[in-house]
């Protein structure tokens, strides 16, 4: 789980200092917005990650399993929507697919996380 949330928020960085060194927010406004639902995104999923590591050795119960359920669906939530964002830039360029691509990596990686995430609630 921890590997999961860690690689997805690494993935989010990687896709805002892309983002930012080829200017892409400033040649398409829906990019934009997009890079700014990413990025409330990735405050969510550092909460979730905080969430894991808070708990360290001892298992978290089902209420905390819950809660980070709840905020991992939210996370992902907010990146398909920056996905549909970039989907609908007017600029569909390289290094706009490019962006795309890291976002979907993130998006691959809360969906497994939130699979465990259900597994174990389930099994509560």
């Amino acid at each position: 789980m921890d590997g999961l949330l860690d690689r997805s928020l690494r993935e989010l960085k990687a896709a805002e200092r892309f983002a930012d060194q080829k200017h892409l927010g400033r040649i398409d406004r829906t990019t934009d917005q997009g890079m700014k639902v990413a990025r409330s995104a990735e405050r969510t999923i550092d909460n979730a990650l905080r969430m894991v590591r808070r708990a360290g050795e001892k298992p978290l119960t089902k209420v905390q399993h819950e809660q980070l359920e709840r905020v991992v669906t939210r996370a992902q939530h907010e990146l398909r929507q920056a996905e549909a964002m970039l989907d609908k830039a007017t600029q569909q360029g390289d290094d706009f697919k490019r962006l795309r691509e890291m976002f979907t990596r993130a998006d691959q990686q809360l969906d497994e996380a939130l699979k465990i995430v259900h597994q174990v609630v389930a099994g509560m």
